[in-house]
């Protein structure tokens, strides 16, 4: 997720760079986020590590509620019986988990009806190996975005729905040590939502279509976000020259040329 939000690796040999949001702040966004999880981001690393990083924070932020310890245990956050990492249904103050960052996000886009906004959302409910907990949030966000979009709220909305991996925690694929395990841990999804009245509409859905079986790395998604801009004077990851929105991506990319490690390759090698 560094590469995502940053454009570069967390160590110091890398030069300094902007968590890609400032942009977004720059250009008259108003931003928001919310996590289901008692975390200021989406990863931890020691503040050693983050030097190089320019930490930018949204204009409105919600992940207190969560680090509530009757639903996050303090000594073990990642507990597989309780909390955001648990196999069993996310609940807090007698409600789904999801639920309210939910409608926290619908008073966020109510609020800023008619302004420019980014909204961050992070749905852990997938962090478990068993593929179950997840399940119940389906009817919650089917319910939630069929009334957004009665409500006309994606009439002029770019939807991202992206994973920072596939399922990668312990459970029935790890414990047979199947192939579709590694597999998971270095395949994340992706799904890109264009409203069809935006400006260059069938140009931008070419360009999705073009690079939908494309090589596409944390530096190009990088790129993708600032590339929405459309501002020429924000600066491209220096690990990737690519977007999905505004390039053709070749289709000969491999892990040597993103260096990727062997381990976590998952490239065709026929």
């Amino acid at each position: 997720m560094v590469p995502v939000l940053f454009g570069i690796y967390s160590n110091n040999n890398e030069p300094n760079s902007d968590y890609f949001i400032k942009y977004y702040k720059d250009n008259g966004f108003i931003t928001g986020s919310s996590l289901e999880v008692c975390s200021k981001e989406v990863f931890e690393i020691e503040e050693e590590e983050m030097k190089n990083l320019n930490w930018e924070s949204y204009d409105h932020e919600f992940f207190s509620l969560f680090c509530d310890p009757n639903f996050t245990p303090f000594n073990n956050p990642f507990s597989m019986m309780r909390g955001p990492n648990s196999i069993k249904e996310k609940c807090l103050y007698n409600k789904n988990a999801i639920q309210h960052e939910l409608n926290y996000l619908n008073k966020f886009w109510t609020a800023y009806s008619n302004e420019r906004k980014f909204f961050r959302m992070g749905i852990i409910d997938a962090h478990e190996g068993t593929y179950e907990a997840i399940k119940y949030d389906d009817e919650i966000l089917y319910n939630f975005f069929e009334n957004f979009e009665k409500e006309g709220k994606l009439k002029n909305t770019i939807m991202v729905i992206q994973t920072d991996h596939g399922n990668g925690q312990p459970g029935p694929f790890s414990l047979l040590n199947l192939d579709d395990f590694y597999q998971e841990l270095s395949l994340p999804s992706l799904f890109i939502i264009l409203p069809t009245k935006i400006e260059n509409y069938s140009e931008l859905r070419k360009k999705l279509k073009i690079n939908e079986q494309s090589f596409v790395s944390p530096f190009t998604l990088h790129n993708s976000f600032v590339s929405i801009l459309n501002d020429d004077t924000i600066p491209f990851s220096i690990h990737d020259k690519y977007s999905v929105f505004s390039n053709d991506i070749p289709t000969d990319r491999d892990c040597n040329i993103l260096i990727v490690e062997n381990s976590l390759c998952r490239c065709d090698k026929k």
